[in-house]
């Protein structure tokens, strides 16, 4: 039960205890602050949203290490200007944004997913009452071929 705030404090600390460069805090999907975005970069550190059940998730890890490993490339080549620091962080900013068009595209999937579902059980449902109303109406019209045919 960890808050955004909380969060970076502890990954602050851990980057400090251990003189990194760049830290990762990885938040369950489920349980994750409503204000945390799939990856986003903090400074040094970079926060994710990761659900070990679910592979689209892995994307979302895959990028918070891509730029934690950007941001130390830049923190030991600070002076080295053979070095893009704008299209670094460039790519950060597009990653970022990126992992959060992927979230929005797997929860309106989902959505779909579950309307397709819903609409699934609704047909089977109609379909189900259509065969019992015509059995019926078979039953009423019965009667009156017999009565044809004497």
């Amino acid at each position: 039960t960890y808050t955004l705030k909380k969060a970076l404090e502890e990954i602050e600390m851990a980057r400090e205890n251990r003189e990194a460069q760049a830290g990762i805090f990885v938040f369950a999907v489920d349980s994750a602050p409503k204000n945390v975005k799939p990856v986003e970069r903090y400074g040094c550190d970079v926060v994710v949203m990761w659900d070990p059940e679910d592979e689209t998730t892995d994307a979302y890890l895959y990028a918070a290490i891509t730029i934690a490993r950007s941001i130390v490339i830049s923190e030991m080549n600070r002076d080295d200007s053979k070095i893009d620091i704008v299209g670094l962080e460039q790519a950060v900013h597009d990653i970022e944004a990126q992992a959060t068009e992927i979230d929005k595209i797997i929860t309106k999937a989902r959505s779909v997913e579950k309307s397709g579902k819903d609409i699934g059980k609704l047909a089977d449902n109609i379909r189900g009452r259509l065969i019992d109303q015509a059995q019926q109406l078979d039953d009423l019209i019965e009667p009156l071929r017999d009565g044809d045919e004497d």
